[in-house]
């Protein structure tokens, strides 16, 4: 739900079996019995690649999103309220300017 500008997109793509090796250690999650976490993950993971910068050409072949907390740390008068409500504003701005444009 964060806009492009917020999000840092990180390229995992060099470690893919470090990353099952940790999505396995939840066993419990894994099971046949419950949802197949493990192949979620990864495939989440390769699906961000594809679908990241559309009209570029794809370098990655596994993404994992984040965000920029620096600011938390480097203003101690910004609280990780105030933070995340502008960052959901943001995004809120974007999604009203995209219908916007459609609509009009």
């Amino acid at each position: 739900w964060l806009v492009g500008a917020d999000r840092v997109a990180l390229d995992v793509s060099g470690r893919r079996h470090i990353a099952a090796a940790l999505a396995g250690v939840f066993d419990s999650q894994n099971n046949g019995a419950c949802k197949r976490y493990d192949l979620g993950v990864a495939g989440r993971r390769t699906a961000n690649a594809v679908f990241d910068e559309t009209h570029a050409v794809q370098n990655a072949e596994a993404l994992t999103y984040a965000i920029d907390l620096t600011p938390l740390v480097r203003y101690d008068v910004l609280g990780i309220d105030a933070f995340c409500a502008t960052a959901v504003q943001r995004m809120r701005d974007a999604v009203v300017t995209a219908i916007h444009a459609v609509a009009h």
